[in-house]
C-alpha cells in the first residue's frame, strides 16, 4: 500500500493544500522544511487519515475541531481508493462518489494494522522517541525490553525484575541510593508534567478565548466610538450653551432693527455733505431775513389795490389747434387814441394806476399791442359778476 496523494483541506496550519506523491522507480519521497513549516502536522495528517482523527487533537488551532477534513488516494497493487475523512463519530469516511463506507473496508486495504503499530514503525516523532527512551530505561513495555535486549546483546534480562519481586531480598548499596535519587527526580518530573498539564491551554480553549477577546475588542471599539459621538454632542451643546446669551442679544438687536426700519444710507462723504447743507441753510436764512421786509411791503401794496369790478383775465396761452387772431400786418388795427378810449371805457380813469400794475397779467389795448384774440363784442361790455 502506498499513498499517492494527500489532501490537507482543513487540518493544523493547512487550508486547501494538496501533496502529490507520484510513483517512481525509487519510490521514496523526502519532505524537508524549516521549523514550524508543518512537517509534524503532515506526519500526523497521514496517521489521522488512515486511522481516524482523535476526539481531542492539538491540530485544531486554526480550524474548529468539528471542521477538520482530510483526504487522499491510496494504492494497493492495481487498486486505488480516493476518499475523505471528516471529524465526526458517525460515518466519517466518504468515497469519491459521496457514499459512506466503514473502517473495516479501509482496514482491509491497510492490511489489518492499527494506529499504534503504524506510529511505532512509520510515525516516530520527538514525543515517541522520548516515550521509547523512558520505556527502555524502565523496561516497562515489551517494546522497551526488546530494544534494551537488542542493544545489550542479552536475552531474558527483562524477566529478572519479575523474579526479584517474587521474594528475593532487595539489593542495597550505592546503586540503591542512585535509584532512589533517580526515582525522586522522576517523581518531581511527573509532578512538573502534571502542573504543566493543569496550566497548559488547549488549542480549543485558546481559540475560544481568542474569539471572546476579539468579540470584546469589537464591542470596546463600538463603545469607544459611541463615547466619542456622545462627547462630540456634549461639546456641541456646551458651545451652544456658551453662545446662547450672545444669540439672544443678537435676536433682540435684529428685532429692534426691523422695528426701526431700514436706516438711511449715508453718502460717501457725509461730513462734507452735512457741512454744505448747513452752509446752504444759513445762506437761505440770511436771504429770508433780507427779503422778509420787502415781501411785507409788497403784500401790503397788493392788499391796497381795489378793483372797480370783476374781470375775466384772458388766457395767455393758445392751444396749437386754435387759429391765431389779431391784426396781421396791421390791417384793421384800431388807432392808438381809439384803443385808449376803449381802455378807459372798460376800466375807468380812476383805475389806471391799478391797471398799469396789472397789465403784465391782463393784456389790453393800453399796451399799444394787438390783443391775442382781437376785438370782440362781448369783450367791449363789462363781464358778468359770475365770470370773473
Amino acid at each position: 500500500m502506498r499513498i499517492a496523494r494527500l489532501d490537507l483541506s482543513r487540518f493544523g496550519p493547512f487550508t486547501d493544500r494538496t501533496l502529490t506523491l507520484p510513483k517512481a522507480e525509487v519510490d521514496l519521497h523526502l519532505i524537508v522544511g524549516r521549523n514550524e513549516a508543518g512537517k509534524s502536522s503532515l506526519r500526523q495528517a497521514v496517521v489521522d487519515l488512515l486511522y481516524g482523527i482523535p476526539v481531542r487533537t492539538q491540530y485544531d488551532f486554526k480550524h474548529l475541531i468539528s471542521d477538520l477534513l482530510l483526504g487522499g488516494v491510496l494504492e494497493n497493487g492495481g487498486e486505488s481508493l480516493e476518499f475523505q475523512r471528516f471529524k465526526r463519530s458517525k460515518n466519517p469516511l466518504v468515497n469519491v462518489a459521496g457514499d459512506f463506507f466503514s473502517e473495516q473496508e479501509l482496514g482491509k486495504l491497510l492490511g489489518g494494522t492499527d494506529r499504534e503499530f503504524f506510529e511505532r514503525n512509520f510515525g516516530l516523532d520527538y514525543l515517541s522517541l522520548v516515550t521509547g527512551a523512558k520505556e527502555i530505561l524502565n523496561s516497562s513495555s515489551d517494546f522497551g525490553q526488546m530494544l534494551f535486549q537488542a542493544a545489550a546483546g542479552l536475552s531474558g534480562v527483562h524477566k529478572g525484575p519479575h523474579r526479584a519481586g517474587t521474594g528475593s531480598p532487595r539489593p542495597v548499596g550505592p546503586r540503591v541510593r542512585d535509584a532512589a535519587a533517580y526515582y525522586s527526580a522522576r517523581k518531581q518530573f511527573a509532578e512538573a508534567e502534571a502542573t504543566l498539564k493543569q496550566v497548559a491551554v488547549s488549542s480549543q480553549k485558546w481559540l475560544t478565548a481568542k474569539r471572546i477577546l476579539e468579540a470584546a475588542t469589537t464591542e470596546a471599539e463600538k463603545a469607544h466610538t459611541a463615547y466619542r459621538d456622545i462627547e462630540t454632542g456634549r461639546e456641541r451643546l456646551e458651545r451652544i450653551r456658551r453662545v446662547t446669551p450672545a444669540l439672544q442679544k443678537l435676536r433682540s438687536a435684529i428685532a429692534e432693527r426691523e422695528r426701526l426700519g431700514r436706516p438711511a444710507l449715508l453718502p460717501k462723504d457725509p461730513e462734507k455733505t452735512l457741512t454744505d447743507a448747513e452752509a446752504d441753510i444759513a445762506s437761505a436764512q440770511a436771504k429770508e431775513g433780507l427779503l422778509a421786509p420787502r415781501m411785507a411791503q409788497d403784500t401790503a401794496a397788493l392788499a391796497a389795490i381795489v378793483l372797480a369790478g370783476p374781470y375775466r383775465p384772458q388766457s395767455r396761452h393758445r392751444q396749437p389747434w386754435q387759429p391765431r387772431r389779431g391784426f396781421p400786418n396791421g390791417v384793421g388795427r384800431p388807432a392808438e387814441g381809439e384803443r385808449r378810449g376803449r381802455c378807459e371805457g372798460r376800466h375807468g380813469s380812476g383805475q389806471r394806476q391799478g391797471h398799469r400794475l396789472d397789465r403784465n397779467r391782463h393784456r389790453c389795448d393800453c399796451r399799444l399791442v394787438a390783443q391775442p384774440f382781437g376785438p370782440r363784442r362781448d369783450r367791449d361790455a363789462d363781464p358778468e359778476p359770475g365770470n370773473a
